[in-house]
């Protein structure tokens, strides 16, 4: 991905978003979610791969890949952390 800087605050809501893996439905939807959905797409666009190519790479279908580019809890409640290192891999800095 792009090597993009993160603000104290958004590396707060991260962390936050990440022990939110662990809460009940309706507190992850009332949870503030760093803007990651919108800096996948930022380093996906430069690469020149299609949303269909690396949804393709990563085992989702396209609908839920394009869902990660879209809302930002999807990254933290919907896939792995080992999905969540392949797509730094496909996206890399």
């Amino acid at each position: 991905m792009t090597n993009l800087p993160m603000s104290t605050t958004e590396r707060r809501l991260a962390e936050v978003a990440m022990d939110a893996r662990w809460s009940s439905l309706d507190e992850l939807e009332e949870r503030q979610w760093p803007p990651v959905a919108s800096r996948i797409q930022e380093a996906r666009l430069p690469t020149g791969l299609s949303d269909s190519e690396v949804a393709r790479r990563l085992g989702l279908t396209v609908e839920s890949y394009r869902d990660l580019e879209r809302y930002d809890d999807e990254t933290f409640s919907v896939i792995s952390l080992r999905d969540l290192d392949t797509l730094g891999k496909i996206l890399p800095c």
